[in-house]
């Protein structure tokens, strides 16, 4: 793995952000409540739809929208809808988690980090 450093010593993890501005990272609220992706939006999305395109379109949603509609008429029992998008999320994140450490850890066994010594430090 990499570690910034800097000088003087090592930095440590920010604060915690608050989900408003997390949020506020993401999106801009223009005039008529229109949503606009800001710079690290519209990256995390293009981030994502190379991981796992899946994550960015509404089909995940839509599916669960029809099985809540199912369970509400009473033709589909409540416990195993649960079961099964829990159990497709969990898939979803371990496979994007596993990803993305692939890729950090390819990133930091090519040249590119070296051009940021002494900021980087492979580890």
């Amino acid at each position: 793995m990499c570690t910034l450093m800097k000088k003087g010593g090592e930095t440590s993890p920010p604060d915690y952000l608050s989900e408003n501005f997390q949020f506020a990272l993401r999106l801009q609220v223009q005039a008529g409540r229109k949503l606009v992706p800001t710079a690290l939006g519209i990256s995390l999305i293009r981030g994502y739809q190379c991981i796992d395109p899946d994550l960015c379109l509404p089909d995940i949603r839509s599916f669960i929208e029809q099985q809540i509609t199912l369970v509400a008429k009473g033709q589909v029992d409540h416990s195993r809808v649960v079961e099964h998008v829990l159990q497709q999320f969990k898939q979803k994140f371990i496979y994007f988690v596993k990803q993305v450490i692939e890729f950090i850890d390819l990133w930091c066994r090519t040249e590119l980090p070296l051009m940021f010594i002494p900021y980087l430090v492979l580890e």
